[in-house]
């Protein structure tokens, strides 16, 4: 009944209380989305209860010996991503919550399910692999939609996934080495888990309460929104878009339809609104997103998040050579020019130009 402290159960009991406090305060908090953050609440009240039964397991507590919740954690957490990115689905996913339930419905007559580690570390590959190719497509998809992607990149979230995928290896490789009696290095594998949980922890306890809804609108971009029976189909297929724009004939009339846009574009200057997307700029041209996407992709070679930033990155180099030059700084022109994050400019501009812009300065006074 005795429970050895040493600093790896210390780091998991710190893991332990820090998780169920953030995740039971996240679940009664009343924000925006409130969806989202009860499937975060219970992701990390499920990791909080995962990581306690360790702990508990060493007072020979009888409940542990059949109850897991490690099947859980990962599914909620995908669940949370879904809601964060305001994208529709199925409630036939949440058969995903199954695998779990029935283990522990096993686990209540049987002292020991066989397999179940095996099961446990292929089923959270796989929900692992999903949220990673998700999140992929997903991000090609704001590339596609917005001309800033500050705030909208869910970097956390990637190292939430790549974290998880530490703890997989690890855990496989403790097992292993059980295998070989390794025991030194059997210690190493559980501190590097207990510091892994607690950095979990934090991360999702830090980004977590700092993570609002950054698209309250679904980005079916290239759906017409009028049409009743768009509201169900899937955001992810405007990634492999084809033309349907069967009302422009040949490739010469498409080619003059893209001239006439980019030169409303550049005459009007729309680029300099720092909050314009594809749906804004499509409503300005009078062009459906759905087209407007398939325009922009085909004749400029670019995502809509390349091609609206190389205009303004061009009216960045003008104000750099104009009478502002002397007045504000290089943050300053840049947000004339309509970039609204110093990192993206920075990024895009390097990307463009092959220089920062302080490089691109000196370069044009020297000449």
């Amino acid at each position: 009944m005795r429970l050895e402290l040493n600093f790896s159960s210390v780091l998991e009991i710190m893991s332990c209380v820090s998780a169920f406090m953030f995740g039971f305060f996240l679940l009664f908090s009343k924000t925006d989305n409130i969806k989202a953050n009860r499937f975060l609440a219970m992701s990390v009240i499920s990791l909080s209860l995962e990581i306690s039964l360790p702990i508990i397991e060493q007072t020979n507590l009888v409940i542990t010996s059949w109850f897991s919740f490690s099947l859980f954690t990962l599914p909620l957490f995908m669940f949370y991503v879904l809601n964060i990115v305001n994208i529709g689905y199925s409630k036939k996913l949440y058969i995903l919550f199954l695998p779990g339930v029935l283990f522990n419905i096993l686990a209540i007559f049987f002292t020991s399910v066989a397999y179940y580690g095996a099961i446990n570390y292929i089923f959270n590959i796989l929900v692992i692999v999903w949220l990673l190719s998700f999140l992929r497509r997903h991000h090609l998809l704001v590339l596609n939609f917005y001309s800033s992607i500050n705030n909208r990149t869910l970097k956390w979230i990637y190292v939430v996934v790549y974290i998880n995928i530490a703890f997989l290896l690890i855990w496989i490789g403790e097992d292993i080495l059980d295998l070989y009696m390794h025991e030194s290095l059997s210690e190493t594998f559980s501190f590097l888990s207990a510091l892994l949980t607690f950095i979990l922890v934090v991360w999702i306890g830090y980004f977590g309460f700092n993570q609002h809804t950054v698209f309250k609108d679904r980005l079916s971009i290239l759906t017409d929104t009028s049409d009743e029976s768009s509201k169900d189909d899937d955001i992810i297929s405007c990634l492999s878009v084809e033309s349907d724009v069967e009302n422009i004939e040949g490739l010469k009339q498409e080619r003059e339809h893209f001239n006439s846009i980019e030169l409303q574009l550049k005459n009007e200057k729309l680029y300099l609104n720092a909050q314009l997307d594809l749906r804004s700029l499509s409503d300005c041209v009078d062009v459906n997103s759905r087209e407007l996407s398939y325009l922009i992709n085909r004749y400029s070679g670019m995502n809509f998040f390349q091609y609206i930033n190389s205009f303004r990155v061009e009216e960045f180099k003008n104000n750099l050579c104009s009478d502002k030059a002397q007045q504000l700084s290089i943050i300053g022109l840049a947000e004339e020019a309509g970039f609204n994050s110093k990192s993206t400019f920075y990024k895009v501009f390097k990307e463009k130009e092959g220089m920062t812009p302080k490089e691109y300065g000196l370069l044009q006074k020297e000449s």
